[in-house]
């Protein structure tokens, strides 16, 4: 980044001022975490202790860890699509993700567990031909994935036993034919919601404490609702929604592209409930993306397109 870019960018971030009392803003200036002279390093998040930072590299190839106790950069893995949709599990050490890889022009997907503090992998369901959305954590810390025969929950502690199968205790969320479904926890079947029937979903996550889901439709708004499909709010324009530790509200961004190439991006915050909606960087030639929350929730992290570095800042509430 040019020196003068870099000054801007320092003062376009501290001087953002709330337009409403009680909106976010940012309290420091960024601090650049993590960077490589010859890799792009993007899509960072915290591990829920905050000890751990999370990234990948470009084209979301394989999942690396930053150790804020060590200072030291360790890759868990360098597999196809590892980093799209990686997940901290709620309260270890652990990370959810889909890999991949190529038989001929084939793609396979498979599901995996990585103990980041020994450094280990689990697979808890091997390659298989169809997996179109990412695996996602349930509340009793086991995983549901769905494919085009149906959802399907995984025990964690022994996924090859056949009694692995269990019973979700929440109702399901997923995106199948690029629809969002639900999967009550009293029922097998798989019913689309209603409200967005014929809209194509994408970046669909759980809150924390799993009380409720955001979600994006294509060329829309960005929604939330309770995980019982009441209280749906739409929250306006907005894109990869991320949730804060108290899961009371979402950070995002707004991106602008040429049909090609992104042109512009920003961070905002928003409450859940659709109020508060704050902008945190504005920086016309900087490109901020794929922000997410510290775990303490007073500070974000993400990276600047083109640059390839993780930056954080601290940020709070007026």
């Amino acid at each position: 980044m040019k020196k003068q870019n870099w000054i801007f960018y320092l003062i376009s971030l501290v001087t953002v001022s709330p337009i409403f009392a009680g909106q976010w803003e940012t309290t420091s200036e960024p601090v650049k975490i993590v960077e490589h002279e010859n890799q792009i390093y993007m899509n960072p998040g915290w591990s829920y202790d905050g000890r751990f930072l999370a990234f990948t590299k470009a084209n979301y190839r394989g999942i690396l860890i930053w150790d804020a106790d060590t200072k030291k950069i360790t890759e868990l893995n360098d597999e196809i699509g590892a980093g799209f949709g990686m997940q901290w599990a709620p309260k270890q050490n652990h990370i959810l993700a889909r890999v991949a890889e190529y038989r001929g022009i084939r793609r396979y997907s498979a599901v995996k567990i990585f103990d980041v503090g020994q450094k280990s992998a689990q697979t808890i369901v091997t390659f298989q031909k169809s997996m179109p959305d990412i695996p996602r954590w349930m509340n009793n810390g086991n995983v549901y994935f769905a494919d085009r025969k149906g959802v399907h929950t995984v025990r964690v502690e022994n996924p090859q036993l056949k009694s692995a199968k269990v019973k979700a205790s929440h109702d399901l969320y997923m995106i199948q034919g690029r629809s969002l479904v639900r999967q009550f926890s009293s029922a097998e079947s798989v019913e689309p919601v209603s409200d967005f029937s014929g809209k194509r979903i994408i970046n669909l996550s759980w809150s924390p404490d799993f009380s409720k889901i955001a979600f994006e439709v294509v060329g829309g708004s960005m929604f939330a609702m309770n995980s019982d499909g009441s209280n749906l709010v739409d929250l306006g324009v907005g894109d990869r929604p991320k949730w804060s530790p108290d899961s009371k509200a979402l950070v995002f961004m707004i991106s602008k592209d040429d049909g090609h190439h992104f042109t512009e991006s920003e961070i905002y915050i928003i409450s859940a409930n659709g109020s508060d909606r704050s902008q945190i960087t504005a920086s016309a030639d900087i490109l901020e993306m794929n922000p997410s929350w510290g775990h303490d929730g007073q500070s974000l992290v993400y990276d600047v397109l083109g640059q390839g570095a993780i930056y954080s800042v601290k940020i709070g509430q007026k």
